[in-house]
């Protein structure tokens, strides 16, 4: 079972998703959209809340903080709905013991990491930026400088929760393995992913019986 970790209560920690119906596609402003570098630009709908189920159900596709690039986390010409992550923040669950975290998609890396650089863990695969979210660094597969040792993001992934084209709302777990033990439910509006432990100027994976570290998000 999981226990969860001493987080400062002005955290926004597994608190309830907002209630709030999702607002009509015909009530957001038209907005123009860009991902890194600015280019290209197009026009769309963003809405933006705390249940990532609720604001995607008409949306093309879910965007985070636009640090992609070309146009992977924009919509089709066109007045198109975008569900924007970023309101869905929260850290849902945390395993001291494996460092296993269960949070929302929208959760910022930089936010992650000031959780949790003190006490003593780190995510085992990041990009050139903290300005990305869990949901978007899943989507992109983004690596590090160590990807020839611990591969792409998602291979530290133990499950999502997230939408497809046709609507439906699937649950994805890894494999079962006598290293992981049972998968952990992630999801884009939960997510969970495991750090290494940093020991002194060294680093180490969390207690697992394998031969590389991993961790989930």
């Amino acid at each position: 079972m999981e226990r969860l970790a001493n987080i400062p209560s002005g955290e926004r920690f597994a608190q309830a998703a907002s209630p709030a119906p999702a607002v009509a596609a015909a009530d957001l402003p038209l907005s123009e959209l860009a991902g890194w570098g600015g280019y290209p630009r197009v026009s769309g709908r963003e809405r933006r809340g705390e249940d990532l189920e609720r604001i995607t159900r008409d949306a093309v596709l879910t965007r985070g903080l636009g640090r992609s690039y070309g146009d992977s986390s924009l919509p089709p010409p066109g007045p198109c709905v975008v569900a924007g992550s970023p309101l869905a923040d929260r850290v849902l669950a945390f395993d001291a013991e494996r460092g296993i975290v269960r949070a929302e998609a929208g959760l910022a890396l930089m936010h992650l990491n000031r959780l949790f650089l003190s006490r003593g863990w780190f995510t085992p695969v990041t990009p050139g930026t903290h300005y990305v979210t869990l949901g978007g660094m899943v989507a992109a597969d983004v690596h590090g400088k160590n990807h020839h040792a611990v591969g792409c993001f998602g291979e530290h992934v133990r499950s999502l929760r997230m939408r497809v084209a046709d609507g439906r709302v699937l649950e994805c777990f890894a494999p079962r393995s006598a290293a992981w033990g049972s998968p952990a439910t992630c999801s884009r509006s939960s997510s969970r992913w495991s750090a290494s432990r940093r020991r002194g100027s060294g680093r180490r994976a969390s207690r697992c019986p394998t031969c590389t570290p991993r961790w989930s998000a």
